[in-house]
């Protein structure tokens, strides 16, 4: 293999880089916006679940018969 080729080939390999590392940069940036949003619903679902809790711990409405009796 002479010069020129090796060139082309490091070049095609470069070329072949910088497009995996666009794509690697990009579902990084998905996964950090995903994150970002299921960080909120976790914070909002523990928000609910604290209103429904009694201070002692017990659920509000685990005392209480069910509607039918």
């Amino acid at each position: 293999m002479n010069e020129q080729q090796r060139f082309e080939a490091l070049e095609i390999k470069l070329m072949h880089l910088e497009d995996a590392i666009a794509a690697l940069g990009s579902t990084c940036a998905q996964q950090q916006r995903e994150l970002k949003e299921l960080r909120e619903r976790v914070r909002v679902l523990t928000e609910r679940l604290a209103g429904y809790e009694e201070p002692g711990g017990a659920s509000a409405t685990a005392h209480e018969p069910p509607p039918h009796y």
